[in-house]
């Protein structure tokens, strides 16, 4: 176990495998399970992208994030907490799954399209910057409390997980431009 965590930690292409093949799965659920469910649950992960002018979701986007970034930065600080992380990063898979099936069922525009999917590739760069540096950080504390018998770099944790909220929140700003001034238009 020792060999695995720090074999993960050193080469973080490892952590980007798990973290992309843990959503594409999420996908894929989506897509299977979605012939499934209800409309209550359909209606929940179809919230990621606008598609109407007269909808106003933008404070239901603006939440979302904010828990999904809330709970993220909670989980970082426990040993187990790569977990949850990666549960939030399967329902978002989810969410984008149900909301590519919602999407291709409405007739719109081909270049609505290309906007949503640019929109699609600013959620997941939201998710990569709001959970990738999480989960180090969760592993971190796990190797740290378990295996290595060491102190805490509190300035570099600190320093670590600001570059991080900054790169999220640049992140969340344009994508929330992307939603108000582009995909409106149309």
């Amino acid at each position: 176990m020792n060999f695995f965590l720090h074999k993960i930690m050193n080469h973080k292409k490892y952590l980007f495998i798990v973290f992309f093949t843990i959503l594409f799965i999420g996908f894929l659920f989506g897509l299977f399970e979605y012939q499934y469910c209800s409309n209550q649950i359909k209606s929940f992960f179809q919230t990621l992208f606008i598609i109407k002018k007269e909808q106003d979701e933008y404070p239901i986007y603006l939440l979302q994030n904010t828990v999904i970034l809330f709970l993220n930065t909670y989980l970082s600080s426990s040993y187990l907490g790569f977990i949850g992380i990666l549960f939030i990063v399967f329902l978002k898979g989810i969410q984008i799954a149900f909301s590519f099936i919602f999407i291709f069922t409405l007739s719109i525009e081909p270049t609505s399209i290309l906007l949503i999917i640019l929109q699609l590739i600013f959620e997941v760069l939201f998710l990569i910057t709001s959970s990738f540096t999480n989960i180090l950080l969760s592993l971190q504390t796990l190797i740290v409390t378990f295996l290595i018998e060491d102190n805490f770099d509190y300035k570099n944790i600190l320093n670590y997980k600001l570059n991080g909220i900054i790169g999220v929140l640049i992140i969340l700003i344009i994508s929330l431009l992307i939603r108000v001034y582009l995909v409106d238009i149309l």
